[in-house]
């Protein structure tokens, strides 16, 4: 479940350093391809770069996350996955129900396109696109190679909605709504990206009134149709003649002349990559401390409460020879182990406390447990229970890494739970 929000909570901050630099920077440049491509890019990044996780730590250290430990108050133990299982299983039919609700619209619109097609007359057709007249429609609109006009469009205008959606279709502009409809069903929790997506659209439309302006269409009529068309209604995974940006497209058009992205604008480009790379990409704790940061004094200064180490650490698989514990797999045995020697705290049961005590131990080049801390705190009762069973560990055999006996540390999760 850290995992899935760590995900999340990335997702949106790569996304809003991907806008900022959008609106701040890269749409101060007046190429539109350029801008096209950055925000195509950054629709993929905020999807892509918070799944990647490159280490940067000492090599003589690593660290490894143990599957939790439940303990519960009628003395059953390790029954391992029971309450996360079931949250984890809630969490997920969420996010999932919500995804499916937006392919399911994007389904729906392409079914609608096709079955606008159906009910359309097809007037022209050659090796670029086909075009469709239709009494079904009050807005002209384009969908992968096929363009659709409403019958109440004839002549003039219709010759300018035929340019503007051929643009949208020569410049492949249906593949990027599908893509950013696509993403959105993934990140639909992500608000960055439907700012990404409605300024693509925004690029869209620019990039499509620049080429019917610049084949010789009347100014003033081509905004006139704008205003008529701006009240139609076209399929959400379409390329829509109609626009609510249209005022702002008015603007654009005082300015026909577009510089192309030089070497500066590439820099920009790679620099904003590296960033967002930077910030997502680099490995992090994985436990969060104690939220309060105010340690917690158990038992006679027992142990305290504590943030994890500050010391970078190499992922578990980079270990050569893993530790083991008690002659077999380390983690698992020492969960068993756990499970085996640990006791509900009578106060804790009386209190009706449940909840996890988050702890990490490093087992050194010695085999030993040492360096035990208690990252997350549950109650003075529990979290003494925890910290007196692990540093009570017997002896484990050390892992290795590149030849060399190592430390290697570890995070357990600890669930007590009344039953």
């Amino acid at each position: 479940m850290n995992a899935i929000v760590s995900y999340a909570l990335e997702s949106v901050f790569c996304g809003l350093i991907a806008y900022l630099i959008f609106r701040l920077l890269i749409s101060r440049i007046s190429d539109y391809s350029y801008q096209r491509m950055y925000l195509l890019t950054s629709s993929l990044i905020v999807l892509i770069f918070p799944l990647i996780n490159i280490p940067v730590s000492d090599p003589f250290m690593s660290e490894y996350i143990i599957d939790p430990v439940y303990i519960l108050s009628n003395g059953n133990r390790d029954v391992r996955g029971l309450s996360d299982l079931t949250d984890l299983n809630f969490h997920l039919l969420f996010y999932f129900s919500i995804s499916f609700v937006y392919l399911a619209v994007s389904i729906l619109s392409i079914k609608r396109v096709l079955k606008i097609k159906k009910q359309s007359s097809l007037v022209d057709k050659n090796q670029f696109y086909s075009t469709y007249i239709t009494s079904n429609l009050d807005s002209p609109f384009s969908f992968g190679k096929s363009l659709f006009i409403p019958m109440i469009y004839e002549g003039e205008e219709r010759e300018m909605i035929i340019k503007h959606e051929v643009s949208h279709i020569k410049r492949n502009h249906t593949l990027d709504i599908v893509l950013l409809n696509l993403i959105s069903a993934v990140q639909w929790f992500n608000p960055f990206v439907y700012l990404i997506k409605m300024k693509l659209v925004e690029v869209h439309e620019y990039q499509a009134d620049m080429d019917v302006l610049k084949c010789g269409a009347n100014i003033i009529k081509y905004r006139e149709l704008l205003l008529l068309s701006q009240f139609g209604v076209a399929p959400v995974i379409s390329n829509s003649f109609h626009k609510s940006l249209t005022f702002k497209r008015f603007i654009k058009m005082e300015n026909l002349k577009q510089s192309k992205a030089g070497m500066s604008a590439v820099a920009l480009f790679a620099a904003a990559i590296l960033l967002l790379f930077s910030v997502t990409s680099f490995s992090k704790s994985v436990i969060p401390a104690n939220p309060s940061g105010i340690p917690a004094i158990v038992s006679d200064q027992l142990f305290q409460t504590q943030k994890p180490d500050s010391v970078k650490t190499l992922p578990y698989d980079m270990v050569e020879v893993k530790p083991k514990f008690q002659g077999g797999d380390g983690p698992t045995k020492f969960a068993k182990w756990i499970s085996e020697n640990i006791v509900y705290p009578e106060k804790a049961k009386k209190d009706s406390v449940q909840g996890r005590v988050f702890v990490q131990f490093v087992v050194d080049e010695f085999g030993k447990v040492g360096n035990v801390k208690i990252l997350r705190s549950l109650t003075k009762e529990t979290d003494a229970e925890v910290f007196r069973v692990v540093s009570q560990s017997p002896v484990w055999e050390p892992g290795v890494i590149k030849g060399k006996k190592a430390k290697v540390q570890f995070s357990l999760p600890i669930l007590f739970a009344l039953k």
